[in-house]
């Protein structure tokens, strides 16, 4: 199943981040939900460097998690474009070619005491299977529990378990 399409048809009373490895950095970023039940990406992002401890790495999904909203009332197509025109400028990835290249992108989201770790296949920016797609028999799946350490350490795992398509130079 396609990412973009999982991640905008989520149910209510929910909260979600983005978690995305790069060779040298780490990119969390909040997803609001939308009362359609959509989600879209907040440009409420924190960059850190890799060798970050799982503790920290947990600390910060959790405070990313905390800052994500539901039912946030419709935005205007005018609003999402600034929001993303806002991400390219704070993350200083300029393209979708850029954002994809070498990412490693675990969507997690939070419902009812419990995470869910979703890892994808980086289809990269063009052709057949272009964007992400959750690998629906690497999903996992741990008590929300006050253990940062735990989370940060089983995002790494997730994070290993992602994939690519070979499409070349894409990625």
């Amino acid at each position: 199943m396609n990412f973009l399409t999982r991640l905008f048809t989520r149910t209510h009373k929910e909260s979600g981040v983005g978690a995305i490895h790069y060779p040298d950095r780490i990119l969390i970023e909040t997803h609001h939900q939308l009362k359609s039940g959509q989600w879209i990406r907040s440009n409420t992002l924190s960059f850190v460097k890799s060798e970050i401890s799982d503790q920290e790495l947990g600390e910060l999904v959790v405070r990313h998690l905390d800052l994500s909203q539901d039912r946030v009332r419709e935005i205007s197509r005018s609003r999402y474009q600034k929001i993303q025109q806002e991400y390219k400028h704070i993350t200083g990835l300029k393209s979708i070619k850029a954002q994809m290249k070498d990412a490693r992108n675990v969507h997690i989201s939070r419902k009812n005491g419990l995470l869910v770790f979703e890892p994808t296949i980086n289809g990269g920016s063009s052709g057949p299977g272009r964007g992400y797609s959750f690998i629906q028999d690497k999903i996992s799946r741990i008590e929300s529990s006050n253990n940062p350490a735990k989370i940060g350490a089983h995002l790494r795992t997730c994070w290993g378990q992602c994939e690519w398509l070979d499409h070349g130079s894409d990625n």
